[in-house]
């Protein structure tokens, strides 16, 4: 009998801004396709900031070129209750807006539904007045079917409360086990957890790591 060596595992990126996120990302989805299959990847997502605008162009030109496309959006939405109480025991501001930041990938047609209502709810409810288009929290907990769920960046509520919990462990490593300085960072992240597993499955949330040059997140 002879062996079959393994497969060499392929990179795939699930995190990615085109020239759809203002501000942010740049690459065109023709350019990203052309560095994809250069890289020999086989398949890639595109997570515009609060949008799917690039949705259609990313599906048709990545089926052409035998690439798989992964649709998703990295969503706005306001973060929960407990991550609020810390914001102001802490006294440190929110995000922008008061807006955490949360990658979500389709994981079917039906996925793909769901992202698309997601994100219209951002323009339609959590719109008015601001300057982003926040997914209201009653929202996710409609229409998570699915879908994937990722941490996102150091903007990611997940994010936000690792760094925190640093800020108070100082140098030392980091520790779960509760002190009156960190119980309450450690409850609100236990309950965002716990909410994004109830929301997306056990197997739908998934925490990032990113290295994309920036120190802060690098030591995130």
């Amino acid at each position: 009998m002879t062996e079959t060596a393994p497969t060499e595992p392929t990179c795939t990126h699930l995190h990615v801004h085109s020239e759809y996120s203002l501000l942010d990302g740049s690459i065109r989805i023709k350019d990203l396709l052309k560095r994809v299959k250069a890289l020999g990847h086989k398949a890639v997502a595109v997570t515009d900031h609060g949008n799917m605008f690039g949705a259609i162009e990313l599906y048709s030109k990545a089926k052409d070129a035998g690439i798989k496309a992964i649709l998703g959006a990295e969503i706005f939405h306001p973060g929960g209750a407990e991550t609020a109480v810390v914001a102001k025991e802490r006294s440190h501001a929110l995000p922008k807006a008061g807006a955490f930041h949360l990658v979500l990938l389709a994981r079917s047609n039906d996925g793909y539904k769901n992202l698309m209502k997601l994100v219209s709810d951002g323009y339609l409810k959590g719109f008015a007045g601001g300057e982003i288009p926040i997914v209201p929290e009653a929202s996710l907990d409609a229409r998570p079917g699915e879908l994937f769920a990722l941490s996102s960046c150091l903007r990611g509520e997940f994010g936000y409360l690792v760094a925190e919990l640093r800020k108070l462990s100082g140098k030392a490593p980091l520790s779960f086990a509760p002190t009156d300085e960190t119980r309450s960072v450690l409850a609100a992240l236990a309950a965002h957890v716990a909410l994004m597993r109830a929301r997306f499955g056990e197997d739908g949330y998934y925490v990032e790591l990113i290295d994309n040059n920036i120190p802060e997140q690098k030591r995130l």
